[in-house]
């Protein structure tokens, strides 16, 4: 059983990979991935995988993504579940 994961901190962060999957994470942040996906920060956010799922956000945001599914933000984009702060 070999657990392949990938994960790239940079200017401080939180990551988290279970069970394989990509995080990355630019400029603070904190990314959960479970059961594998792909999740990317940019500019600070939160992000949560369960079950596979792709999420991204820009310019921070927050983003859940539950048995797969797939979570744009971007520029304070209204999307449903999209929280800014500052």
């Amino acid at each position: 059983m070999t657990a392949c994961r990938t994960l790239n901190a940079s200017e401080g962060g939180t990551l988290n990979a279970s069970e394989g999957g990509t995080l990355n994470a630019s400029e603070g942040g904190t990314l959960n991935a479970s059961e594998g996906g792909t999740l990317n920060a940019s500019e600070g956010g939160t992000l949560n995988a369960s079950e596979g799922g792709t999420l991204n956000a820009s310019e921070g945001g927050t983003l859940n993504a539950s048995e797969g599914g797939t979570l744009n933000a971007s520029e304070d984009s209204s999307c449903g579940g999209d929280t800014m702060t500052g």
